[in-house]
């Protein structure tokens, strides 16, 4: 994939009516002393209590979010990542002093760091290869602070087609991220040119020589199974 209280004053004021004005000024004038007297009251507010801050939970943020398996021919045409993913993990909000923080992808550690005085760390580590999928990483310290984000590995599959317009063209296709053992087909205009079957690690690369299935500008397609599903991918136009 950061309060204030205001005293309130009531004043309580007394109003005297003319009538009454006149009583209390005549009675001054036949008292053999003067009595000057004032009174009044002002009561405060009494003063909130502060509240503690909302504890907020530790998060990390991952950069780059999504990892590509590896795959040169691809690499090369700018499709993608490269690889290996180095990806960075940026956490906040865990202990603000130097203590150890273990960061795992599913399930295995792949990095330790500490945390700095203000609960944040930076940390970096190399995405192995994964079939298509999404994955779980975690920076944990100590028993209470933790934080997950995941982490989505892609499939890739590119083609290139070199020659002249109405003649043999020399193509290289390749894939990674499709189904460990699977088999994936390549194919112009509906008609299917190779066929080939991914590795262990869900990579297969392949290289010929032929012609298109008639003239013009063609529709590409790649089949092939990813998560168990097979799906048909339009992967650009060829002119042929």
């Amino acid at each position: 994939m950061r309060i204030r209280t205001r005293a309130v004053w009531l004043t309580i004021a007394v109003s005297l009516t003319t009538a009454a004005l006149a009583n209390a000024t005549a009675a001054a004038a036949s008292s053999t002393s003067r009595v000057s007297a004032s009174g009044g009251s002002r009561i405060a507010a009494p003063k909130a209590r502060a509240r503690p801050a909302a504890k907020v939970s530790p998060s990390i943020l991952l950069n780059p979010s999504t990892a590509y398996p590896d795959n040169p021919l691809c690499d090369s045409l700018g499709i993608g990542g490269s690889f290996p993913n180095l990806v960075t993990v940026d956490g906040s909000h865990f202990a603000k002093k130097a203590k150890t923080v273990t960061v795992s992808l599913g399930g295995k550690k792949v990095a330790t760091t500490t945390s700095a005085t203000d609960g944040t760390f930076e940390s970096q580590f190399s995405d192995p290869e994964q079939p298509i999928g999404t994955y779980s990483v975690l920076a944990k310290q100590g028993k209470k602070k933790q934080a997950t984000a995941p982490l989505f590995s892609s499939a890739e599959t590119c083609w290139t087609a070199n020659g002249q317009t109405g003649q043999p063209l020399d193509w290289q296709w390749s894939g990674s991220g499709f189904d460990a053992g699977s088999t994936a087909s390549f194919a112009v205009d509906g008609t299917t040119l190779k066929t080939a079957k991914a590795s262990t690690t869900g990579a297969f690369t392949k290289a010929w020589t032929g012609a298109c299935p008639s003239a013009g500008t063609l529709d590409v397609t790649v089949t092939g199974t990813f998560q168990g599903s097979s799906q048909t991918l339009d992967v650009g136009t060829v002119k042929c």
